[in-house]
This record gives structure tokens, C-alpha cells and sequence, in this order.
């Protein structure tokens, strides 16, 4: 009786080849389900391919976003998709988003981590903690103003609800009106070089 090796080893050739093409294509497939997708939103008249683009993000493994439209502030018609990878934000000082006084604006999970540049947020709402962002995965907010958000229970411009520190960089990079921010931790840091170990935690590019 030949032995279970001997029997393996005697797989016709045409059956190797379709097991070899099939472990590529899972890995293939694998590898393209998981890369970061970057994306850049063109129409800023409303808040569909903000939307579209972010879900995108979340379902490869998440990127960096940034903006092609001239001066413009996107009203949310309705909840953006829940941060679960690492997504940098770029508005590059050009672009408002407003909760429009009836929702949060970012809200990351545990596993989200939310970076977020030259962006203007303004009137988020909640029932609940953080008006315009609510984080349990941790958020870098450089050159970002929050304004005119509210929470019914705290944290009416943002509420860190994660273990690991949210870092605000440079101290005066963050504006707030009103001042109303929420942590477990929270740790003011300007230099560079920790900025640089908060990307590298979370996957950021350096």
C-alpha cells in the first residue's frame, strides 16, 4: 500500500497546477482586500462621495483621504461609516464638515485610528459623549478647529474613549469654541519625535 507522502507525491500534474493557481488567488485576493486604499474626494457639493470613499477605506485597510475642491463646507445627511482602520483626514485648510446639528461627525472604533489635518468641524450633536468626534481607538488632530458642537452627556467637541492617549500637536493646533473636550487620557505633546511614534502605532505612514 503506497504510503499518504508516496500518494502526494503522484498527484498528477494538472492537479498541482490548479492547486498552485488556486493558493495564488487567495493570496492575491487576500492581499488586495487588505491594502490601503487612498482615495480623493472631487464633489464637495454634498456629502455622498465623502461617504463613499471613506467606506471604501474601511474595507481595504484603511488610508489617507484628501480633498480636490476649491473653498467648500459638506453637510452630513447622514452618519459617516464608523472608523475601524487607520484613516488620515487632509482637508488642507480648505474644507469644513458640519454635523448639521443632528449627528456626531467622526466616530472610530477600537480598532480605528483617526488622524485628521487642516480641517474645520462644526455643529455636531449627540444624545450621548462627544459631539463631533467620539474615539475609542485613539485620534491626531493637527491644524483642526472644532466649534458650535454639543453633547448631551460630555465631551461637546470630542470624547476619547480609548486607553491609549489622544495627542494634540501642536497645543495650539487644535481650536475649540465652545471649549468643551472630554478624556480618560489626554496628553499634550509638541515634539515631533512623538508624533512620529503615534503615527508609526497605529500604522500612519512616517
Amino acid at each position: 500500500m503506497e504510503s499518504i507522502l508516496t500518494a502526494c507525491v503522484r498527484y498528477s500534474t494538472s492537479a498541482a497546477r490548479f492547486l498552485a493557481v488556486l493558493l495564488f488567488s487567495s493570496v492575491a485576493c487576500w492581499a488586495s482586500a487588505s491594502r490601503a486604499a487612498d482615495e480623493v474626494v472631487t464633489d464637495c457639493s454634498n456629502d455622498t462621495e465623502l461617504r463613499a470613499d471613506l467606506a471604501a477605506m474601511q474595507e481595504s485597510d484603511g488610508g489617507k483621504l484628501t480633498f480636490s475642491c476649491p473653498q467648500s463646507t459638506i453637510v452630513l445627511t447622514d452618519d459617516l461609516p464608523v472608523i475601524s482602520k487607520q484613516t488620515e483626514i487632509d482637508g488642507d485648510g480648505k474644507i469644513t464638515i458640519s454635523g448639521n446639528n443632528a449627528r456626531r461627525i467622526f466616530v472610530s472604533n477600537e480598532t480605528g485610528a483617526l488622524l485628521l489635518d487642516h480641517l474645520v468641524l462644526t455643529n455636531g450633536s449627540t444624545a450621548g459623549n462627544g459631539g463631533a468626534i467620539y474615539t475609542q481607538g485613539g485620534a491626531l488632530l493637527q491644524g483642526v478647529v472644532i466649534r458650535d458642537s454639543l453633547a448631551a452627556l460630555g465631551g461637546g467637541a470630542l470624547y476619547d474613549a480609548s486607553r491609549r492617549p489622544t495627542i494634540r500637536s501642536p497645543a495650539r493646533a487644535l481650536r475649540i469654541s465652545p471649549a468643551q473636550v472630554s478624556f480618560r487620557t489626554l496628553r499634550a505633546c509638541r515634539r515631533e519625535k512623538a508624533r512620529a511614534r503615534w503615527r508609526a502605532a497605529r500604522g500612519f505612514p512616517r
